[in-house]
């Protein structure tokens, strides 16, 4: 697998499963799709973008080159803390624990691991956040407003989610029992409505939006097509227009 990916660079989920099973691994069943498992969670293929409909893979350290190992506990430790809250906080112990899989108890231990975090107490809630380092560059202006993937980690990188999403509305983006998520839209963070994927992209607005806010969704929507290598279909407006 390591040799197709390093000679091809990409190859779609069928490509690279063939050229394992001509080297005799059976990859029949549910076999292919542990061993790849199994190598993402070990660093060593990544997704790739897709292409249509297909699955693509590639080798990790082609696509994150200068990737550091870490074997020692305490520091890969630390060295989480550090990345999560640069890129996440402020946010509570218990977030940290559950975005990395951790218990209270060792996310605790963890945060004790760093020297520039700073804990506020807030409603019996742990609060923390660094005092120092780096920190998320290219904050977005005011009205930034951005078209969210199903399972975004805005959303379910967060034990509470009451400060991107209105309790009055979480049936609306996981209007279901089985907890699908929709497509979001949000504007500074806040969810104000979903979005869908079909021929062309549909939003469905809970507001009513201004001419600049849907020329924001159109160049959003652009981004993503473009992204897909797809052309973005023309269609009527979908949003209601306040003045």
């Amino acid at each position: 697998m390591v040799a197709a990916l390093a000679e091809h660079g990409e190859l779609s989920r069928p490509d690279l499963l063939g050229a394992v099973a001509r080297h005799g691994v059976d990859t029949a069943g549910e076999r292919g799709s542990h061993l790849l498992r199994w190598l993402s969670a070990r660093c060593v293929i990544v997704f790739a973008a897709p292409r249509g409909t297909q699955q693509r893979f590639a080798l990790f350290e082609e696509w994150i080159p200068g990737s550091r190992r870490i074997d020692d506990r305490e520091e890969a430790l630390a060295e989480y803390v550090r990345r999560w809250l640069a890129r996440c906080g402020p946010a509570t112990v218990r977030d940290l624990a559950w975005w990395g899989g951790l218990t209270l108890t060792e996310a605790r231990h963890a945060v004790s691991l760093v020297d520039d975090v700073e804990a506020t107490v807030l409603d019996g809630e742990t609060w923390i956040e660094r005092t120092e380092g780096e920190a998320v560059s290219g904050r977005p202006a005011r009205g930034d407003l951005r078209l969210l993937p199903p399972f975004d980690e805005l959303l379910l990188g967060y034990g509470a989610r009451e400060a991107s999403l209105d309790p009055a509305d979480a049936s609306r983006l996981v209007p279901s029992s089985n907890g699908l998520f929709l497509p979001a839209v949000t504007v500074d963070g806040r969810v104000v409505g979903t979005w869908r994927r079909t021929v062309a992209i549909e939003v469905d607005p809970w507001v009513a939006w201004t001419e600049r806010r849907r020329a924001q969704v159109r160049r959003r929507a652009e981004q993503y097509a473009q992204h897909l290598g797809l052309a973005l279909a023309e269609g009527p407006a979908s949003a209601p227009t306040s003045p």
